[in-house]
């Protein structure tokens, strides 16, 4: 009586499984140990929409069995519902194809009414309509940046509703159904660029980029101001030269950079505020939790240790051992797309941008470059003098979002760019000091467990190194690198991470690569130190100019007897040095720099 009966047509698997039942589950509704989140006058709060449409049957039967038939159905489901999802998609993309040709609707279609219409929409949604706003700015994203993960079932489902709604004038099964609209379907699909560099610059022109701007500026909301950078980002991946022109044009014309510009700078120092705000706190609560379990270590049995809160059992694996980490602030995660937007501003070596980023020629200019170094600078905590431990501040949380900061930085350089160059290198923050320590430091814990970032975190590091010496004819960057690194501690990591190629077989990163990235850079600041130089000689040759010099020096021109002393030790078959082996291969060309009427010597691997 307290609800309306309801016929549902099950499958027959599912209904073998009602059928098959013990008459106690049916029964269950009147036992007095029914959950009270399955009660009828106390509904659950949050059900999914199968959930809900099950909901009478599912109460007749005991929770965990309810749940499990939720759950199954969910799985096999939900490839179909993101099948006709992306169809949704391709309807409000290419609506055209829903008339017949020669049609008025079809024409106005074709000519981009409908997203132009769609587009400037979105902006009156954003103070209105919240979620319908996400939803749209969601479904733009979509059009230009989609990789379906779909089974078969769902490939098939999504064939037969584009034959049906967008290709009902196409014969079955013809080519390029899915390929015309620019989807990559499938796990190991690759996306074709190509065509979502058309649709990107299509996107363009009916408006994507103006709303983007504007939603940045105008909008507090920061789930609108996320979803509208992510779509900045869709517009601009593949370095979309014509996309960076239009935002740089945006700027430059309506004289807009001045007020777009301060919200990207205000959400950084809200960044930096909030990570100083907590960084104290959490490395304490951590250096204290590190100090007790060395004293647990040292003066109690494993076996009779009593965890400390927040931490792993004693005796569990090191690799499973995760540090305690403070989890990021709205304000701090947000940073992570506006690193990849500005990335992508100055991609293709775009100096136009990259100097604009440093200097916008206004009343007010910010300078994005220098906040960004100062963001990296807060992230690692240099702010509170511990170099040395950097393992306290770094973790899987926030590794990320350092590893875009170093990705960011290097491509404001690259080119080169030597005014950002020179603005980084000279940066009164301690910057410089803190992406040394990346490459020389361990990074523990988190190289216990997740060796694959703290690889990713040091090639990076070296690269934008190697950005900041990029084409340079002066020493003034280098030695201002060479000022607080060590060479021997150099060339440790770089021999370290050649052997550990043999525990990383078949992983993400090569610590190999990154040895060689890092031996890369070694030469580069070689030309600038002498002791440097020295310690990157392979032993075997500096074994053998030894021998020469001794030679020399005692005037020993009897061969026989040279041969006598060369052959006095036996020879001992040894596995190839990493210095000898980076040596082998790592060329050097120079590049000339027309631009500057220069050349520069390029180390490739």
């Amino acid at each position: 009586s307290l609800s309306p009966s309801v016929s549902l047509c099950l499958p027959l698997p599912l209904l073998s499984l009602f059928l098959s039942l013990p008459l106690s589950c049916f029964n269950y509704l009147s036992s007095p140990s029914l959950s009270p989140s399955l009660s009828l006058s106390s509904p659950p709060r949050s059900l999914s929409p199968l959930s809900l449409a099950l909901s009478p049957l599912l109460l007749t039967l005991s929770p965990p069995l309810s749940q499990d038939i939720i759950n199954t159905l969910e799985e096999r489901l939900k490839p179909l519902v993101e099948a006709e999802l992306s169809v949704l998609v391709d309807v409000l993309h290419r609506p055209e194809l829903l008339f017949l040709e020669g049609t008025d609707a079809r024409v106005r279609c074709e000519t981009g009414g409908f997203i132009s219409k769609l587009i400037q929409h979105t902006k009156t949604l954003m103070t209105s309509e919240e979620k319908l706003c996400i939803k749209v700015l969601r479904t733009l994203q979509e059009m230009l940046i989609r990789k379906y993960d779909f089974d078969e079932k769902g490939i098939t489902l999504r064939k037969v509703l584009m034959q049906n709604y967008l290709f009902n004038n196409k014969k079955p099964g013809s080519k390029g159904e899915l390929v015309e609209l620019g989807v990559a379907v499938g796990p190991e699909a690759e996306i074709d660029w190509a065509t979502v560099a058309a649709v990107q610059c299509r996107l363009d022109r009916e408006g994507a980029t103006k709303l983007v701007t504007d939603l940045i500026m105008s909008t507090k909301n920061d789930k609108i101001f996320f979803e509208s950078m992510q779509l900045a980002i869709c517009l601009l991946e593949g370095g979309n030269t014509e996309i960076q022109n239009s935002f740089y044009k945006l700027m430059m014309g309506d004289n807009k950079s001045e007020k777009f510009f301060k919200v990207l700078h205000d959400r950084m120092r809200g960044a930096q505020q909030d990570i100083k705000a907590t960084v104290s706190v959490n490395v304490g609560e951590m250096s204290n939790r590190a100090q007790d379990s060395k004293e647990l270590d040292q003066g109690v049995s494993p076996q009779f240790a009593v965890p400390l809160p927040g931490q792993p059992p004693p005796g569990q694996p090191p690799h499973e051992q995760l540090e305690p980490e403070a989890e990021m602030g709205p304000a701090v995660m947000i940073m992570k797309p506006i690193m990849r937007f500005l990335q992508l501003l100055c991609e293709n070596h775009n100096q136009d941008l990259q100097n604009f980023l440093r200097c916008q020629n206004n009343k007010t200019n910010y300078n994005l470059v220098c906040e960004t170094l100062q963001f990296l600078d807060i992230m690692c905590g240099s702010t509170t003098g511990g170099l040395g431990l950097l393992g306290l501040y770094i973790n899987e949380g926030n590794v990320g979002l350092i590893t875009q900061t170093l990705e960011t930085l290097t491509e404001y350089c690259q080119g080169p760019c030597q005014e950002n160059q020179t603005c980084i290198v000279t940066h009164e923050s301690n910057g410089i000091d803190i992406i040394t320590a990346l490459i020389l430091n361990d990074i523990s814990p988190l190289c216990r467990y997740r060796m694959e970032m703290v690889l990713q975190l040091k090639d990076n590091a070296s690269k934008l190194l190697l950005a900041l010496m990029e084409s340079r004819h002066d020493n003034e960057n280098a030695e201002r690198i060479l000022f607080n690194l060590r060479p021997q501690e150099l060339i440790e990591v770089i021999k370290k991470a050649y052997h550990q190629e043999k525990d990383c077989e078949g992983g993400e990163v090569s610590p190999r690569e990154v040895g060689h990235n890092i031996y890369i850079l070694a030469l580069q600041l070689a030309r600038h130190n002498k002791v440097l130089l020295h310690l990157l000689k392979p032993p075997k040759r500096t074994q053998e100019e030894g021998e020469e010099g001794i030679s020399s020096m005692l005037n020993l021109n009897n061969r026989p007897l040279s041969q006598m002393l060369k052959s006095s030790v036996p020879a001992e078959t040894e596995a190839e040095d990493p210095l000898e082996y980076y040596e082998k291969h790592t060329a050097q060309i120079e590049v000339p720099d027309w631009r500057r009427h220069g050349a520069g010597v390029l180390s490739l691997a």
